[in-house]
């Protein structure tokens, strides 16, 4: 009985041990790619990505990670078996990006805020970039790359792209950067600009292999496809009291273009229209807005747009994410960098939309998303008055009482602003003062 209890005990700890290290890990791909990690391979969305989607692609290899030796090997990785130009960043790992050609250049043009850079053939890439192997974007149909123009000829304009947080290049005191040839210095040079770049390849629907090609190659698998089978949209509660903030969640991963930083997505509800990072902090971008037809080329299907109907319950309200906005738009920020889950609620935990304090009970607000809509119901909330009985000793006028009453809770998803449902009150004293009940004597 012994040896069964401890060998029981064992298997448990074991599984138990494994479930608590995976929650630190980047991705499942983790689990079975020692090396390997693919910014798009997410079990929620079964490795689905789609449109105009930039994947990351990072290998952390220890064979391959000193920074301070000079060339330490270049590793090869595939995309459908077409090679992945990787850089090595200042932490030792190589980092590599790619995305779909037609949708990134249909994206760039629409001037929206999705700024991929300037596309340039593999062999301009090579001249912006300068790396050594010659052939190295020949598998390309294009890369986009972070300068003004391919040549290098203008580098007075900055080009922000939309990858906005990508990891600073290897400069190991030699005359390259990133370990593969980029022209460098210790400050900065017009090559280095180039970084981060976007290698783009045609695919259509279907299975998009990445491997990296070791003794023992690992690989994964994801699927470029249609994601609208597993969008969803959530809010807080299902009914509202007056004057509540209305929290709304979508999890949508092709709204999840760039994969290293947060996302946010401003939704006219009035032109039915949709921009990308408009509102960044203080500052708000005139982006061109993305129609109907827009969002279908980028491979949206009834995504991608936000609709509300107020019917006089609900209003648009700035908060600390979208300062002065107009009453027609809403802002959803990703919640974390890589995710696809957006909301509406800044870090205080004030939404941008909210239930009028005039709103009457009974009535509702509509939002649709991805031609699925949910009620914002204003309803009628009752309180209670539970009486203790107080002993002997006790003076009446400071039994405590308690009373629930969900009215009062508009920030009921901010544990640091929430009401409890049971507040503890003076309960007598209180009761009198409120007029709710008079004392004869």
């Amino acid at each position: 009985m012994k040896l069964n209890f401890l060998s029981i005990f064992c298997a448990i700890f074991c599984i138990y041990s494994i479930i608590l290290v995976s929650g630190f890990l980047p991705s499942v791909n983790a689990l079975h790619n020692e090396s390997l990690y693919v910014s798009a391979e997410n079990a929620d969305f079964e490795n689905i990505f789609g449109g105009a989607q930039v994947v990351e692609v990072i290998v952390n290899d220890s064979d391959i990670s000193s920074t301070i030796s000079g060339k330490v090997g270049i590793p090869r990785v595939e995309v459908d078996g077409n090679n992945l130009v990787m850089a090595q960043a200042s932490n030792g790992a190589w980092y590599g990006y790619f995305s779909n050609y037609d949708a990134v250049s249909s994206a760039d043009a629409m001037n929206a805020g999705l700024e991929f850079g300037i596309s340039c053939s593999s062999d301009e890439a090579i001249s912006a970039t300068s790396i050594d192997d010659a052939t190295a974007f020949n598998d390309t149909t294009a890369v986009w790359i972070s300068s003004a123009d391919c040549d290098l000829t203008n580098q007075t304009d900055d080009v922000n792209t939309v990858i906005r947080n990508s990891p600073s290049l290897n400069y190991n005191n030699t005359t390259n950067a990133g370990q593969i040839g980029i022209i460098s210095s210790n400050e900065i040079s017009d090559h280095e600009e180039a970084w981060p770049w976007i290698s783009t390849y045609n695919f259509s629907s279907g299975p998009v292999k990445i491997c990296y090609l070791t003794d023992k190659s690992q690989c994964t698998v994801l699927e470029y496809n249609n994601t609208s089978d597993f969008v969803s949209m959530s809010i807080d509660r299902t009914s509202y009291p007056k004057g509540a903030q209305v929290e709304i969640e979508i999890y949508d991963v092709m709204l999840n273009i760039d994969p290293t930083s947060k996302d946010n997505w401003t939704f006219d509800f009035i032109s039915n229209t949709t921009s990308y990072n408009e509102y960044q902090q203080d500052t708000v971008l005139e982006n061109t807005d993305l129609s109907a037809s827009d969002l279908k080329t980028l491979g949206f299907d009834d995504g991608g747009f936000f609709d509300i109907i107020t019917n006089s319950v609900l209003m648009v309200q700035s908060n600390g994410d979208a300062k002065n906005i107009d009453d027609n738009k809403i802002v959803f920020h990703e919640t974390r960098k890589n995710s696809g889950l957006f909301d509406n609620m800044d870090s205080t935990g004030k939404t941008n939309l909210k239930v009028l304090t005039n709103a009457e009970r009974g009535t509702t607000g509509v939002i649709t998303y991805n031609d699925k809509s949910q009620s914002i119901l204003v309803r009628t909330f009752t309180g209670s008055v539970i009486l203790g009985t107080p002993s002997v000793s006790e003076q009446i006028e400071s039994q405590i009482t308690q009373m629930p009453d969900w009215v009062k809770n508009i920030f009921i998803w901010n544990s640091e602003k929430k009401i409890s449902d049971e507040e503890l009150v003076n309960g007598i004293e209180f009761l009198v003062k409120l007029k709710v009940i008079k004392i004869i004597s």
